[in-house]
């Protein structure tokens, strides 16, 4: 097609033909491509309207995506996937991917775009979000598979996340994440940058690499709360349910107090010195340190109490009105 700036809104549909992406001219408002028995492979475009792409199989790019208006995608065949994140897109209007049941995993970059979260279809496997320069909120989301959302600013969300795999989170390094939303349902969660991150789960939850630099807080059914703090002092507070195992048990961790207020089982790993703040279990309370074990209150540890500090260190837990038993089960004050 020539390339004379002449062609305002271009349409074109390959219903059975093998031609991939035809030669487009710069300089136009909308666009409509519909490929309806294969895939397509988009170029570097630039328009002042619309993109809406309709195929047969898979969509990806090979340039950057300028697109003023509204994109539009659809995809007509069952588990195919769309990746338009290879390229810093520019996402001005709302991006729409149609909900028809045929979308398997998605994967969209908009870098310096105003576009907010996409018009996402249900029934996703895996979905990367990439938003370089501004924050997301999140909707209501099912996945069967990963979650990964990396931002200039905040995620938050507005609706319930379901997430069967990883899920992992990259806010910008003044910002936070925070998704607590009681109806949540996490297997694992990751986050790798920003200040403060905040989750909600509606039973169980595995942390994985937490980097941040302020607050983390997790919160199981209602009722379990963690919160660790990692400033300089490094400090965590974790509360479970009554009668429920609570281990918090990664080596490196360097956490200033150790809190616990309720639950069976407590356990702590700390690469350098830990103060144990405030701890009252029912269970054991194991505790193993790179440097010295101190207290900053009570302990009332209902089972037995383990203490490993480094082999140059010592355990030092002289507050009064503490209660531990002992090997064979009495209690000692």
């Amino acid at each position: 097609m020539t390339n004379n700036g002449n062609v305002r809104d271009l349409r074109i549909r390959n219903a059975t033909g093998a031609a991939g992406i035809p030669n487009l001219p710069a300089g136009m408002r909308n666009l409509i491509l519909i490929w309806n028995s294969a895939g397509l492979v988009l170029p570097a475009l630039t328009l002042t309207g619309t993109l809406t792409v309709t195929t047969g199989g898979g969509i990806t790019q090979s340039g950057i995506l300028s697109i003023a208006l509204t994109t539009n995608l659809t995809v007509t065949v069952a588990l195919t996937d769309i990746d338009l994140s290879t390229q810093a897109n520019v996402f001005d209007g709302l991006i729409t991917v149609t909900n028809n049941g045929n979308v398997r995993d998605l994967l969209i970059r908009n870098a310096t775009g105003a576009a907010g979260i996409p018009s996402l279809p249900a029934g996703m496997r895996n979905l990367t979000l990439t938003w370089n320069s501004t924050g997301l909120v999140l909707p209501v989301l099912t996945l069967t598979g990963t979650l990964t959302v990396t931002t200039g600013g905040n995620i938050t969300e507005s609706g319930a996340l379901t997430v069967a795999g990883i899920a992992t989170f990259t806010p910008g390094a003044a910002n936070s994440t925070t998704l607590n939303t009681a109806a949540n349902d996490f297997a694992t969660v990751v986050v790798t940058n920003g200040i403060n991150a905040a989750f909600q789960d509606s039973n169980a939850i595995i942390l994985g690499a937490i980097t941040i630099t302020g607050v983390l807080t997790v919160k199981l059914g209602g009722e379990y709360h963690a919160e660790c703090s990692f400033d300089d002092w490094r400090s965590i507070d974790v509360r479970a349910r009554s009668g429920e195992l609570d281990d918090f048990e990664y080596v490196c961790q360097r956490f200033r107090d150790g809190l616990v207020t309720n639950g069976t089982n407590a356990s702590f790993q700390d690469s350098n010195a830990i103060i144990l703040g405030a701890i009252t279990i029912t269970g054991a309370l194991t505790v193993n340190s790179a440097g010295n074990i101190t207290q900053s209150a009570a302990l009332t540890i209902g089972g037995l109490s383990t203490f490993a500090p480094g082999a140059a260190n010592s355990t030092i837990l002289n507050t009064l009105c503490q209660r531990f038993r002992d090997g064979d089960g009495d209690e000692r004050n």
